[in-house]
């Protein structure tokens, strides 16, 4: 594979690598994303266009020394698989405003998908799914059919496998890399070294013919210690800045997940820590971006109006500490605090910083884990009537509302500490 490109096609981890770029430079949500990721997506696109703001990634392979693609995790149930997978990336950050640039960086990262499969045999056809072309909430034997609003038809290979999820990991690189970046740098100082000595030496010599001599053997002499303590002190400041991020993460959440999942299986043996964390980064994300918490469907707390309004972008850290967790009656409590990468609109700067929330969230125990279950595609327990919960609050047949906290957690409460 080459290390610069994504280049299978029938690949949805390289499909939605490109289609997510795309997104950033140009609109357009990604065609392999599942319902969820397209309205936060579509909320954080709401946010920059508000606050008009461009932002842009690239995002490149990094040479890999080991497995292309890996998979470190799996759940599913009775119809889906879900599958985590990653690759190393170079993801380089863009924010401009007026066309002025306002913040670019690169950095070494481990990009991460969740990835929802439908499972060979299982009876998918009385699943519900939102039409990808109009956006209505039908059964998926009827968008094969035809959807009944657009009349677009679908196979199963247009609705699933889909990206559920998608975050960024920082990376320090493996020990091949750092050589081949030392390797670069000792060659860059030669050639830089030769240059300036060459230039010195013209004023102390007779000729072009000995300046330029004496400048390249001096230059290739001092090149490799200067290339080399280059390379450390970059190294170096990578680790410290990377260390600054997540030395306190690391501590606040060591044993938070074997708690958690031992905690939770006495209650939904199917229970997924991958998925819990999903959902949390999903749920996040949507709060970060609405411009009125009110009007999320799985946000039941009493803070109203746009909380974070100068968020225009967040990653996951990867890391959820569990602080508090019991069970009242039929539904389980969890306080969990997240770590996400936030990006802010300062105006005249996008700032940059590693910000920690915790989160009250709840869920009815008694109702077994849904892992396709979206807030796009709801069906009303009072008259069977399935529609998009992020555009309507209650059932638009009969007016019932619905409780999301009964099929999959909802947020209660949010603080940035």
């Amino acid at each position: 594979m080459n290390q610069n490109i994504w280049n299978k096609e029938d690949n949805i981890f390289e499909n939605f690598t490109k289609e997510l770029v795309s997104f950033t430079k140009i609109g357009g949500l990604p065609e392999s994303g599942d319902q969820d990721v397209h309205y936060y997506m579509e909320l954080q696109s709401k946010r920059l266009k508000k606050r008009r703001i461009n932002m842009s990634y690239d995002i490149t392979p990094r040479k890999d020394f080991g497995k292309i693609e890996q998979q470190n995790r799996k759940w599913s149930d009775e119809i889906y698989v879900n599958k985590m997978e990653w690759h190393p990336c170079s993801l380089i950050k863009c924010f401009t405003k007026d066309e002025k640039k306002l913040y670019k960086k690169e950095q070494k990262k481990i990009f991460y998908q969740y990835i929802t499969y439908a499972k060979e045999g299982s009876n998918m056809g009385e699943e519900l799914y939102t039409c990808p072309s109009c956006g209505a909430v039908s059964r998926v034997k009827e968008l094969e059919e035809g959807c009944a609003y657009c009349g677009t038809r679908f196979e199963m290979d247009d609705l699933f496998p889909k990206v559920t999820n998608y975050f960024f990991v920082p990376d320090s690189g493996n020990e091949e890399e750092s050589h081949a970046d030392m390797k670069k740098n000792i060659v860059s100082s030669m050639i830089g070294m030769s240059v300036i000595m060459s230039i010195i030496c013209l004023f102390t010599t007779n000729t072009i013919f000995d300046a330029v001599g004496i400048g390249i053997m001096t230059g290739v002499i001092t090149g490799i210690p200067v290339g080399w303590g280059i390379s450390v002190a970059t190294l170096l400041f990578g680790v410290a800045s990377q260390a600054k991020d997540t030395t306190g993460m690391l501590f606040n959440t060591i044993g938070s997940k074997g708690r958690f999942v031992n905690k939770m299986k006495k209650y939904s043996p199917e229970f997924s820590y991958e998925y819990f964390t999903g959902k949390v980064l999903s749920l996040l994300k949507m709060i970060l971006y609405s411009e009125d918490v009110q009007e999320l469907a799985n946000y039941t707390g009493s803070q109203t109006g746009e909380l974070y309004p100068d968020v225009i972008d967040s990653t996951y850290m990867g890391a959820v500490a569990l602080k508090k967790f019991q069970v009242i009656g039929d539904y389980a409590e969890v306080d969990v605090e997240a770590y996400v990468e936030n990006m802010y609109d300062k105006e005249r700067y996008v700032k940059r910083k590693v910000d920690k929330y915790r989160m009250h969230l709840r869920k009815n125990i008694q109702v077994p884990i849904d892992y396709h279950f979206s807030i796009k595609k709801i069906t009303c327990k009072n008259c069977a009537g399935s529609y998009d919960a992020t555009k309507y609050k209650t059932c638009p047949s009969c007016g019932a509302k619905y409780e999301i906290g009964d099929e999959d957690w909802v947020v209660t409460n949010i603080e940035r500490k």
